[in-house]
């Protein structure tokens, strides 16, 4: 009797044991599983990780080779605006000597016309003055041939004998004859005064024109050089194109105008030798 009731808590031991042993399997069963889902998903999430930092390095490479090729570019323009700067800083180091060097012209022609028109003024007050004094001795040999014409006249109605025995009468031919050369040789005087007159009116128009044609071409460079301190590299080359265009128009301008005066009045630019 007790071995026969010793026996049932000793099965119920074994089949709680085998429980036992079969959970256990299970939950290693479920943790394999887990381990091998989990090996999956590092897998896939390294395989996107991957796929993202290469994406990541064609990008920053791509962007790095675009900074590069614009540094480039930016260094190519750098030098070719250092190039262009070191030109228009010559250009205008020249600009500023013909300047100077237009300015001593224009001081020099300043003075010359100065003094071409004070000797064109005294000329004019010294051609004034012998007109003046021609037209009065005019006046005066052509008094002294009216009463000369009478009194010949008056005689040449005499008796030749009382004509003869006058010895001032017989030298009034002669007397009349001087007093033609004289008069011819003040017409030539005059009329060599009038060319005179004429050439230094040419002269002076001649003068007038070249200095025009100069301050033409010294203004153009004096402007330029003032203003090429102050403007950009495309207001300097606008500048330069437009103020050339001027400098043509005004020239071609001053050309046909000398043309015109070639054309219709040559004599204003001829200079006679006087005789």
């Amino acid at each position: 009797m007790p071995t026969s009731c010793a026996l049932p808590p000793l099965l119920c031991c074994c089949e709680s044991t085998s429980c036992s042993h079969h959970g256990i399997h299970s939950l290693e069963e479920q943790l394999r599983e887990l381990e091998i889902r989990s090996e999956d998903r590092i897998e896939t999430e390294q395989q996107k990780f991957k796929e993202i930092m290469a994406r990541c390095e064609r990008e920053s490479k791509l962007e790095v080779e675009q900074y590069a090729n614009k540094l480039f570019s930016l260094q190519k323009e750098y030098m070719e605006m250092s190039e262009e700067s070191l030109k228009l800083k010559t250009l205008i180091e020249k600009l500023k000597q013909e300047k100077q060097d237009l300015q001593h012209q224009l001081l020099e022609c300043t003075t010359e016309l100065f003094n071409l028109r004070e000797d064109h003024h005294r000329l004019q007050e010294g051609i004034r003055r012998e007109r003046e004094e021609f037209q009065i001795e005019r006046a005066n040999n052509n008094k002294l041939l009216e009463e000369l014409t009478k009194e010949l006249e008056k005689h040449s109605e005499m008796q030749p004998e009382t004509r003869l025995r006058s010895p001032s009468l017989l030298e009034l031919p002669a007397q009349y004859r001087e007093l033609q050369q004289e008069l011819r040789k003040v017409k030539d005087e005059n009329k060599f005064i009038l060319e005179t007159n004429e050439e230094l009116n040419a002269q002076l128009l001649a003068n007038s024109l070249q200095e025009g044609r100069t301050l033409v071409t010294q203004n153009s460079a004096v402007s330029l050089a003032d203003e090429f301190e102050t403007l950009t590299k495309d207001e300097m080359m606008k500048a330069l194109h437009d103020q050339k265009e001027v400098n043509e128009k005004l020239k071609a301008y001053i050309d046909g105008i000398l043309l015109n005066i070639l054309e219709n009045h040559p004599q204003l630019l001829e200079v006679k030798n006087p005789v």
